[in-house]
């Protein structure tokens, strides 16, 4: 598959956190912990990408909303609000 994907792996501390904000939403059925991963950025159409800096930003959930991949997953998605340091 051609796209854009932009990921980050978290570590064993981060999964653990992750799980708890899921358990916190009451989010029903969550992922297994070893399963947790997040998704910067995603698109089925390719553009030449080219990353000449890297900031550091501080983010706040402005809304979370549950989404459905194509294979009919359910995704919970966090709208961010990003400021850069």
């Amino acid at each position: 598959m051609h796209g854009v994907y932009v990921g980050v792996k978290p570590s064993e501390e981060s999964k653990r956190k992750l799980q708890m904000l899921l358990i916190g939403l009451k989010v029903s059925n969550p992922v297994q912990l070893d399963a947790i991963h997040l998704t910067l950025v995603f698109s089925r159409h390719y553009d030449n990408v080219v990353i000449e800096e890297i900031n550091n930003y501080k983010a706040k959930i402005k809304e979370l909303k549950i989404l459905l991949s194509r294979e009919g997953k359910r995704c919970l998605v966090a709208e961010l609000n990003v400021t850069a340091n």
